[in-house]
């Protein structure tokens, strides 16, 4: 489950450096109903009618509060800003979406994993939780052990490989020493 949230933490980050702010929390905002989406189908919990017209409209309303206050231009719609697959010239103070380099269409992919990712962590951990009669600090440490081979190899050493290798053997021999000091006494 946390190498579900440590993708989803790495998700955020491209989608951050490839959409402007605003659009990527009005987006992100769609993890409030992933969420009740796999809480339907993880849990089997029933949801009124209600329930999901006030989970939609919670939506939208939190996605319109943090939409920005000015207008865009009238020939950059939604589509035409979020799903050009070219990268947009540099200019001196424009948006993240024009800056070059920056794919809008990955942008929002990658966001859209992230909220599904947000949602089906966050129920399974809840069904781990109501499942078992361990406390959540078992849990936790338990779940998080996962985390830690791929947080490892692709997060660190695929990143900053050469200098973490560097500096890792030098701690290397500093623990093996201490251990062998420790062992002899």
């Amino acid at each position: 489950m946390l190498t579900c949230v440590q993708l989803q933490n790495n998700l955020q980050y491209v989608a951050v450096s490839n959409l402007d702010a605003a659009t990527f929390q009005v987006t992100y905002q769609l993890k409030i109903l992933t969420t009740a989406l796999f809480s339907v189908t993880l849990l089997h919990r029933q949801l009124s009618v209600q329930k999901w017209v006030s989970l939609v409209l919670l939506t939208f309303g939190v996605a319109l509060v943090q939409l920005p206050a000015h207008e865009t231009a009238k020939d950059e719609g939604f589509f035409h800003k979020h799903f050009s697959f070219h990268t947009r010239a540099v200019s001196a103070h424009t948006p993240s979406h024009s800056i070059e380099g920056v794919n809008p269409t990955l942008g929002l992919v990658t966001v859209f994993s992230a909220c599904m990712l947000s949602g089906a962590a966050g129920v399974y951990f809840e069904k781990v939780l109501k499942g078992s009669s361990a406390t959540l600090w078992v849990r936790n440490v338990q779940l998080s052990f996962f985390s830690l081979f791929p947080a490892l190899f692709i997060g660190v050493l695929w990143k900053d490989g050469s200098g973490v290798i560097e500096k890792v053997q030098l701690q290397l021999v500093l623990c093996l020493t201490l251990l062998g000091i420790l062992l002899w006494i």
